[in-house]
């Protein structure tokens, strides 16, 4: 099981959010140990163009693979990012992947051993993290490496078969400063 966090360097909205301290420390950080601390992956990678972040990523001892400049900017989604990593570096269609988002403070090593569980028990073809509205949490995607290689466009939208939306306690998408602050908020609520 491979785990691959996206990290470019650029944020229009939240600059350097990737490598942007949170409660002391790069909130990538956070993805990283959760990833670690849950103990089902083989090799964690985070994608990267960016000098600082293969240096955050280095100290914790996870792999690194270099994000193509045209992967880099606004416009490819992290489906991209994933299809164009699993061809690249020949993984197995039915190596199972978990796309782990950088920006996730409040993903719990539990979260990511439950949505695997729900990934095999029911031969779903993705399962990925959604708020109490239903709506995508920019947390994580979990599915067999075949499944990222035939995305389109939009993500699980685009993806036959049995998709699992599973709710996630305190998760938050965070891509303008006022989200930013609410994922502030709510981790310092979840560490007392």
């Amino acid at each position: 099981m491979i785990a691959l966090i996206p990290a470019r360097g650029g944020s229009k909205r939240i600059p350097g959010k990737n490598k942007k301290d949170f409660h002391g420390k790069p909130i990538i950080s956070y993805s990283i140990e959760a990833a670690q601390k849950a103990g089902i992956f083989d090799q964690i990678y985070v994608s990267t163009d960016d000098g600082e972040i293969q240096g955050i990523a280095r100290s914790y001892g996870v792999d690194l693979t270099y994000r193509p400049a045209r992967l880099a900017d606004d416009e490819p989604g992290t489906e991209e990012v994933m299809s164009e990593f699993i061809k690249r570096t020949k993984i197995k269609d039915d190596e199972i992947m978990c796309c782990l988002y950088a920006t996730a403070p409040t993903i719990t090593p539990w979260n990511l051993l439950y949505a695997v569980q729900m990934l095999v028990i029911n031969n779903a073809s993705m399962v990925y993290s959604v708020d109490w509205d239903g709506e995508d949490a920019g947390q994580f995607y979990f599915a067999v490496a075949h499944t990222f290689k035939s995305f389109k466009v939009h993500g699980p939208n685009y993806i036959p078969g049995v998709v699992i939306k599973y709710t996630v306690d305190n998760a938050i998408d965070i891509n303008t400063p006022a989200d930013w602050d609410k994922a502030t908020e709510i981790y310092s609520g979840m560490v007392g």
